[in-house]
């Protein structure tokens, strides 16, 4: 999610690095190549040698699309300027202060079937967020996206941990321009959530 890592009274700076991602990928491709390896030194195994093939594919193609953002918004020269940094490319806009027509925050949730310790299937409720910059031609500039979990806290503590709210109030509030919820949960919407989740319901 993104992270506002400088601020004074005419300029902030908001990153996005995907850490996650970077994490994992050298993750998935070194313990794929070790998987495929093992595999292919035991020729009895059930489980084919090329299956660590494909766990190293997924990690490299996570790399492949790593995205890194990086938002520096300096009011005193009224310009916005947004650094999109890939693993071999990049690419740089530019817009005016004054192009902002507000900042929004889309959210929903999301149940995903797990299998429990004793085999049942059950519903692991997830808070998935998307904030946009929104400029005032109708152009939105997808600045992070963001999920909470119901592990720990369960539904109702992901809704008060709602990913990207607090960045998105400071960087609207830094540009004096509206922020917007859309469709952000309130503590009623995550107790009836929690009754469709409990009825079955999807």
């Amino acid at each position: 999610m993104i992270k506002i890592t400088q601020t004074t009274d005419t300029y902030l700076e908001a990153v996005n690095k995907q850490t996650a991602s970077l994490v994992l990928s050298p993750i998935l491709i070194i313990g794929g190549i070790v998987v495929s390896v093992y595999l292919k030194s035991t020729p009895m195994n059930s489980v084919p040698w090329w299956v660590g093939l494909i766990i190293s594919a997924v990690g490299i193609v996570i790399l492949l699309f790593y995205r890194s953002l990086t938002i520096q918004i300096d009011k005193q020269g009224g310009k916005i300027t947004i650094a999109s940094k890939g693993l071999f490319k990049g690419s740089v806009a530019t817009h005016e202060v004054t192009d902002v027509e507000k900042i929004i925050l889309f959210s929903q949730y999301e149940q995903n079937r797990v299998q429990s310790d004793n085999g049942m299937q059950q519903s692991e409720p997830s808070l998935q967020t998307s904030l946009f910059l929104v400029l005032r031609n109708g152009q939105r500039i997808l600045m992070a996206n963001g999920t909470a979990t119901s592990v720990g806290n369960g539904i109702i503590g992901a809704t008060l941990n709602t990913p990207g709210q607090a960045e998105g109030q400071k960087i609207a509030d830094f540009l004096s321009v509206p922020f917007e919820n859309s469709g952000t949960p309130t503590l009623q919407t995550a107790v009836s959530a929690i009754g469709r989740m409990m009825g079955g319901q999807k």
